[in-house]
């Protein structure tokens, strides 16, 4: 699926205007904005960074979705993001979300069991989660 997103301009109003977050997806594809104000959490170095600094627009931005960690049993985790406005200019954006089907079934023990799950630390003191497959093929974590 293909969401539009579009943040109005407010000088007045800078910081986090879309809150961080991870996507439920498998992959989310979006092109580069020419606001840049996308940001990820480098886990590495303890801090957020700007993504779409140095692109322009015919660069695209791949962030890995909570479903590709529980697919990958955790090799891959989950993008955590955000939008922090600096500029106060209008931005628009329209990632493609990258979903299994609704009624797919996303079988394996090794995905399930958390013991496989590596272990990764979210900002603000969320730690290690699990991927919980609810009626209605909803996706949400659950706390291990």
């Amino acid at each position: 699926s293909i969401r539009v997103c579009k943040y109005k301009k407010q000088a007045e109003n800078t910081g986090i205007i879309c809150v961080p977050h991870t996507d439920t997806t498998i992959l989310t594809l979006g092109p580069a904005s020419s606001i840049p104000e996308l940001q990820f959490f480098d886990k590495s170095r303890g801090e957020w960074v700007y993504a779409e600094t140095d692109l322009d627009d015919s660069h695209l931005v791949l962030f890995v979705g909570r479903m590709l960690a529980r697919m990958t049993a955790g090799y891959f985790q989950p993008s955590y993001h955000r939008v922090f406005r600096r500029f106060g200019d209008e931005r628009m954006s329209s990632p493609f979300f990258l979903r299994p089907r609704v009624d797919a079934i996303l079988e394996n023990e090794k995905i399930v069991s958390s013991s496989n799950i590596s272990d990764w630390q979210l900002p603000g003191g969320i730690s290690k989660r699990e991927i919980l497959v609810t009626d209605g093929g909803k996706y949400d974590f659950k706390p291990i």
